[in-house]
């Protein structure tokens, strides 16, 4: 008997053990095919790919649902306009109430099941909810700091924040020590507005937003701006931030072309961007709205794909050096995803765009196939990691051997580099180039090969 998951660290290897005896292979489901070792080897790699591991739930509404917050895998609440909807069941149901006429809902959080917030704007301006029976009933306060309130995050049931705007783009912070019956504005210098924050303890925490990272150690009393360790010509918004413990966190965003991840090990005096296996376009994505991890290793970032309205959900199980894309489905209706909540390794749920509500019970697992056929067509991938710093790799496949190049021009057309010019036999082919040399700005990529062009844009940034 052999697993041949045996050693194998890859999450997209199904867990299959054989019986092999001669050429003879058998499977724990009583299946059989004649095999060599190789064979069974290979057909571990080219397992064909599971159902959906998320499933689609009825949310009940067509409006984009701004923020999900569950406490254990069945209790969980959803926010949208002027509603919160509520589930006891894992999603299965959801009931809507209505917490107040005009106003809109965007950030929602909860301290167990029965002490929650939200945050928004209302005809007055930015308003925050709070509850203490599970939701079931809604009391607001109108602090009037801050023309809108995006992001709520609480410590424990007396200690919050809410983050958000006031005025033409001013990043706004507000603090809670009574469970939100008075809030009080904090210090923060951000020319851009906040969207979100993150707290590691009552005193350890972080604030981003639309080009702006802070960090606090005495609880919002002082709010220091941070290095990104990225550097892009629009207000580049991060959109989420995460950490385990003091030391190991993480944030997603992006805008237009340019998808961001990152990651520290040093409680932010160092960032690393990451980048996702396999390479785009195979899921080239132009934002990330929210990121999530339940321990060092495992963690989920949810948003939209380029050029389309389509859902995006990437997994890591090592820390984020590596981030393969998840199965959403086919349903057009799976939109743009906003937020995404795990209460275990497990039991997730994501929300988005056009109502869109997912769940899955096995931490959205999808097995990828790894079929070693040639290719079947010409293509020419994203570079990756794009943007970047120097160093980056380029991927293209060609069905039949032939001759191929592949350059590098600037944007008013001029040849930088050629990286390839030469006969290449058929298959994935993958070139590793030093842009050392170049200032940061916009390039191009073209490939040729039997007739095919291809041509995408990259940006360096130093």
């Amino acid at each position: 008997r052999q697993d041949l998951r045996d050693g194998v660290s890859d999450p997209h290897i199904l867990p299959v053990q054989l019986i092999c005896d001669g050429d003879v292979m058998g499977t724990r489901n009583s299946g059989w095919c004649r095999c060599t070792f190789l064979k069974a080897f290979l057909l571990s790699l080219i397992i064909l790919p599971a159902q959906a591991q998320w499933l689609q739930q009825n949310s009940g509404t067509t409006a984009t649902l701004w923020s999900v917050h569950f406490e254990h895998n069945l209790t969980g609440w959803a926010v949208f306009n002027n509603t919160v909807l509520k589930t006891t069941n894992g999603g299965s149901t959801w009931q809507a109430s209505s917490a107040c006429s005009a106003c809109t809902m965007t950030g929602i959080y909860f301290v167990g099941s029965d002490s929650g917030w939200a945050v928004g704007a209302s005809d007055s301006g930015s308003a925050i909810w709070r509850t203490s029976d599970g939701g079931d009933t809604w009391i607001r306060n109108d602090p009037h700091i801050g023309s809108f309130m995006s992001g709520v995050f609480f410590a424990n049931t007396k200690v919050g924040w809410a983050f958000g705007q006031s005025g033409f783009y001013n990043g706004k912070i507000l603090k809670t020590t009574n469970g939100g019956v008075i809030w009080m504005e904090q210090n923060v210098s951000s020319n851009g507005y906040l969207l979100s924050g993150y707290f590691v303890d009552s005193l350890d925490g972080w604030a981003v937003g639309y080009h702006s990272l802070f960090r606090t150690t005495n609880g919002g009393e002082i709010w220091e701006e941070q290095d990104t360790a990225f550097t892009h010509p629009s207000a580049l918004p991060i959109s989420s931030i995460w950490f385990v413990d003091k030391e190991n966190g993480w944030y997603v965003g992006g805008i237009s072309e340019v998808t961001v991840i990152a990651r520290t090990t040093n409680a932010g005096k160092d960032w690393t961007h990451q980048v996702f296996d396999p390479p785009p376009p195979s899921f080239f994505v132009s934002r990330l709205n929210w990121v999530q991890f339940v321990n060092p290793s495992k963690g989920w970032a949810v948003g939209r794909r380029y050029f389309s309205p389509r859902a995006f959900i990437a997994a890591t199980s090592d820390g984020g050096d590596t981030w393969h894309e998840q199965d959403v489905g086919n349903s057009s209706s799976i939109q743009q995803l906003e937020s995404v909540c795990f209460v275990d390794s497990l039991h997730g749920w994501a929300v988005g765009e056009n109502g869109t509500t997912l769940a899955t019970t096995n931490g959205g697992l999808t097995f990828v196939s790894k079929s070693p056929e040639l290719p079947s067509a010409f293509l020419l991938k994203q570079n990756y990691p794009n943007p970047f710093n120097s160093t980056t790799n380029f991927v293209f496949d060609i069905p039949t051997a032939g001759n191929v190049t592949l350059k590098v021009f600037d944007v008013l057309g001029r040849e930088i580099a050629a990286l390839v010019n030469e006969k290449r036999e058929a298959g994935a082919h993958e070139v590793t180039w030093d842009a050392g040399g170049l200032s940061s700005g916009v390039y191009c990529y073209r490939l040729q090969a039997g007739g095919f062009t291809n041509v995408r844009k990259m940006v360096v940034l130093k």
